[in-house]
């Protein structure tokens, strides 16, 4: 009996892709609401309403572009938002929610779509189960308004770049996709300008690779043509929808892009035990966050993957021109420039990793060529199927966390850095304090139909976390500073505090009376009288 070929496969892989999106799609509308508010939900969300203003306004209200310091970023997911809950402003905080949730299913899909780029049947699927498995990314994938719209554009311009190179439309049309794709990321952040990079370090490895093959004369002259349409249809798109980039379109994009590299705002962290500046972090925190927040599983197969993927992408000139090579290099390029740059520039990044939160879908990507590597090794039918099951097996065994750690996924360690438990003494752990909303709820059960007084560990922007879930009947204060001693205040029935910033240290004498946090990790501390 023959085994059945890869190509008889692949349209059972891609339907049970579809399935799984479903199911992916029933799960998150059931846990949306589950997840509590960022720091900087309210800020971001006022950014929005006011950048929606000025389009509104005929142009005429700026005032956006004058709040905090807000006017460095794109506004065009928090613009969306702001009008789906136009009309509803009593739901602004589950319609921000459900579009943060839309925007990473998008990105699901689309690395399903950039796997499919791959000739084995199996990437689609390993890459899907890989990236919904990261707990890191799961965690964020309900409330966090920027990195999730950004990975999710981030990784449609990937899909959009192999496309370019792949695909048999015309060369121009490809370039518009990818000009719009490259600009909608940058509009979110302008970091997003790696991307073009991107396309450009790619082109030049396959005229190198292709050099014998190819008149390079005309290669190059379609080439320089489409990067040109690329980067003036990104430009245009991401200038389109950012009210200050208006006021001038060449250089405040410029200055932002300089702003994010030198952000002047310090914060202090909690990294390896020390309590640190943000501006005097090591080099290596952006990829030692990637190695411990991973799963180990996907870490061992996304380094297979990575030393397969180098050893094919050598080969670049020595197969046909469709091979998996010429997604093996743009994959590569995604997951190491990023990293070269956080080592080299070392900019000013803190809350883990969440920034270069568009890494996961490149790691979960070469998760899944690593689990193929070591398929493709065994010859055996009956032994190739055992090995299947068990590299699935592997990939979904992270989803026991995505279970545990509800709804904080976002603070997962991985055993590299001794679990959540350990690393919650070395590492931030829920540095948004969106545990404030399980706090609120067990205030308002405490307190319900008499009423009461809280005081919040928060200033104006955090204490939204909390007051957003309280009861009308419940007034809170907001105090944000250490180093107060002795018990509650009178009239005061319960102080409720992060532990970020040693905030939960204040009323030593005060008994606490509930705690919040997974796996022997404290988040929120509340003390009573």
């Amino acid at each position: 009996m023959t085994e059945t070929t890869p190509a008889a496969h692949s349209g059972s892989y891609w339907k049970l892709c579809v399935a799984i999106c479903a199911g992916i799609i029933v799960t998150g509308a059931l846990s949306v609401g589950d997840y509590g508010l960022p720091w900087d939900d309210t800020v971001q969300a006022r950014y929005g309403e006011l950048s929606l203003q000025y389009f509104t306004s005929g142009f005429e209200d700026s005032s956006c572009n004058d709040y905090l310091n807000l006017r460095y970023y794109g506004p065009l997911f928090e613009m969306v938002m702001a009008a789906a809950y136009a009309s509803v402003p009593a739901w602004r905080i589950e319609i921000r929610h459900a579009g943060i949730a839309i925007a990473a299913f998008l990105t699901l899909v689309g690395v399903a779509l950039y796997a499919r780029s791959f000739h084995d049947p199996l990437m689609p699927l390993f890459s899907l189960l890989a990236l919904i498995t990261m707990p890191r990314f799961f965690g964020h994938a309900f409330n966090n308004s920027k990195d999730i719209p950004f990975a999710c554009f981030f990784v449609w311009s990937m899909v959009a770049l192999v496309y370019f190179y792949r695909a048999n439309m015309p060369v121009y049309r490809r370039a518009c996709l990818c000009g719009f794709a490259f600009g909608l990321a940058m509009s979110i952040r302008v970091g997003g300008v790696m991307i073009p990079v991107l396309f450009v370090v790619t082109g030049l490895m396959y005229l190198v690779g292709n050099r014998r093959e190819i008149d390079n004369a005309t290669y190059v002259r379609r080439w320089l043509l489409s990067l040109c349409v690329v980067c003036s249809l990104a430009w245009t798109v991401m200038v389109t929808f950012w009210p200050w980039a208006h006021e001038s379109p060449i250089l405040n994009p410029w200055r932002s892009l300089k702003m994010s590299a030198d952000f002047a705002a310090t914060h202090e962290v909690l990294f390896e035990g020390r309590r640190l500046a943000s501006t005097s972090l090591p080099r290596y925190y952006i990829p030692k966050y990637l190695m411990i927040t991973v799963p180990v599983s996907h870490i061992i197969l996304a380094v297979v993957g990575m030393i397969a993927a180098i050893t094919a992408a050598r080969g670049v000139t020595r197969r046909h021109k469709h091979g998996d090579q010429y997604v093996h290099i743009p994959t590569l390029l995604w997951i190491t420039v990023p990293l070269l740059y956080a080592v080299s520039m070392k900019p000013n990044v803190y809350d883990g990793m969440r920034h270069f939160l568009f890494l996961l879908p490149a790691t979960a990507v070469l998760t899944a060529t690593g689990a193929v590597w070591i398929l493709r090794r065994c010859k055996r039918g009956r032994l190739r199927h055992v090995v299947r099951v068990g590299l699935i097996a592997l990939l979904l065994a992270p989803a026991v966390d995505l279970v545990r750690l509800h709804p904080y996924q976002s603070t997962y360690f991985n055993c590299l850095a001794g679990g959540l438990g350990s690393a919650s003494e070395d590492y931030e752990t829920d540095y948004w304090i969106t545990s404030y909303k399980e706090a609120a709820e067990w205030v308002n059960a405490e307190l319900s139909g008499s009423g009461g007084t809280i005081l919040l560990a928060a200033n104006q922007n955090s204490r939204a976390c909390a007051e957003a879930f309280l009861e009308p009947n419940i007034i809170s204060h907001a105090m944000f500073k250490t180093g107060i001693s002795g018990r509650l205040p009178a009239g005061i029935d319960y102080y409720v505090a992060t532990t970020r910033y040693q905030l939960n240290a204040n009323f030593p004498d005060a008994p606490v009376v509930h705690t919040i946090g997974r796996d022997k990790a404290v988040f929120t501390v509340i003390k009573g009288r």
